[in-house]
């Protein structure tokens, strides 16, 4: 599923950029006052962009934990055809979940603009090793373990360009996940092998 899910993020981001062109657009914006602790520089706009981290996860916790459609997309993960026996209208899920996805990635899409002043078809080439890092990391197939992956990649990549030359931070994440599948294939959430 990884190998398809890859080929189609390039399908869809090449036949995107030939139809839009392979022009990026840029803009300045102010990033506000910044912040120094030891070697770590924030401005203000990266804790607006930390805050809505923390929002949105939390959100999701909420969504999964609490409610009935959070449920309802948990049973539908786990058995699909059991959740529709149960009387789950399992095809609506799957939709508001496509849609849900949809949102964060709007959500995600939005942040990289704005951290970044500049996008085109293909600025989130340079991610999608530490998005499968972060999803590995934290076990596949698990909500909370992507979010976990996530954070503890995004401190090590982040916290190791503050010591290490920041060109590197794809390798810290490659590394880090080459370590934790050394150590525990079934990722922080996952199974243990």
């Amino acid at each position: 599923m990884v190998i398809v899910s890859l080929g189609m993020t390039l399908i869809i981001e090449f036949g995107l950029q030939a139809i839009v062109g392979g022009t990026n657009v840029s803009y300045t914006m102010s990033q506000g006052p910044t912040v120094r602790a030891g070697g770590l520089v924030l401005t203000a706009v990266q804790f607006v962009i930390i805050g809505l981290a923390l929002v949105v996860m939390a959100a999701v916790h909420v969504l999964l934990r609490y409610t009935k459609l959070g449920k309802a997309m948990r049973a539908t993960a786990a058995n699909r055809s059991l959740a529709r026996n149960c009387g789950i209208r399992t095809d609506r899920i799957v939709t508001v979940t496509w849609a849900l996805t949809g949102a964060l990635c709007g959500i995600a899409g939005t942040v990289f603009a704005i951290n970044n002043g500049s996008f085109g078809a293909t600025s989130a080439d340079l991610f999608l090793v530490v998005i499968l890092a972060a999803v590995f990391l934290g076990g596949p197939g698990q909500a909370y373990g992507a979010m976990l992956g996530a954070v503890v990649i995004g401190l090590a990549t982040e916290i190791s360009a503050a010591y290490i030359t920041p060109s590197y931070k794809d390798v810290i994440a490659f590394a880090v996940l080459l370590v934790m599948m050394a150590v525990r294939p079934g990722g922080l959430l996952g199974a243990a092998a």
